[in-house]
């Protein structure tokens, strides 16, 4: 169980680092990479569903076996229709926060429980909700606009992700 853990960590901190560069990318060269990122994210996703699969399946299997099966579907469906995730980036950008923010909350409701300290994880699921909701706000204005804002989150998520890879106990 403690491999697996800590193949979850690595996990974590290789995907914390690729989405701080690409919200750096996002930031300062939004028209250039919109497909990019698709595929990128698309690759995430069905990576995430797979590390989700996997770990379901050696144990922790909370609903952990499902997660992962409805998000490597949603990764494949990323890719497959390319054009209506392009239009509707800004949303599944949202999605992505909303999901990670409650995951963060309830990491601090399992901190808590332990007797362990809830507050980062739970600073960092409302600013990931936060963040989320400014997604849904704009995701109907420019795109440029939509890829700045989804910078600036990545660069907190990548953040986020690799603080609570490297230095928190429960992830």
């Amino acid at each position: 169980m403690e491999k697996a853990a800590k193949g979850l960590k690595t996990y974590a901190l290789f995907i914390g680092i690729v989405v701080l560069l690409l919200g750096v990318i996002c930031l300062f060269r939004p028209q250039a990479i919109e497909k990019l990122i698709i595929w990128i994210l698309s690759g995430i996703v069905m990576v995430t569903g797979i590390v989700y699969i996997v770990h379901g399946k050696t144990g922790d299997s909370n609903g952990t076996l499902v997660k992962g099966v409805v998000i490597l579907a949603i990764g494949i469906v990323m890719i497959m229709f390319e054009a209506f995730t392009k239009t509707a980036i800004g949303i599944i950008i949202a999605i992505f926060a909303f999901g990670l923010g409650i995951d963060r909350l309830s990491a601090g409701s399992r901190a808590a429980k332990a007797g362990g300290n809830p507050k980062p994880a739970r600073i960092s699921g409302v600013l990931h909700i936060i963040f989320g909701g400014l997604m849904l706000f704009v995701a109907f204005e420019m795109i440029d606009f939509i890829m700045m804002c989804i910078g600036v989150y990545f660069i907190f998520a990548g953040i986020t992700i690799i603080s609570a890879a490297t230095y928190f106990k429960d992830i």
